[in-house]
């Protein structure tokens, strides 16, 4: 899964990847209170922040 966006919320939400990649690419990822879950994949932020 690719994400191209300025900002991801993820407050108090799940964010599921089982398997596979998830590509964050030039954004923010702000996960306050929420959860990143990554079964047997990849998670790469490139150029952005993870909070």
């Amino acid at each position: 899964m690719r994400i191209y966006a300025i900002n991801i919320l993820n407050s108090g939400g799940h964010l599921l990847i089982s398997g596979g990649r998830l590509l964050i690419s030039g954004g923010h990822l702000l996960n306050s209170g929420g959860r990143l879950l990554i079964s047997g994949g990849h998670l790469l932020i490139s150029g952005g922040l993870l909070a």
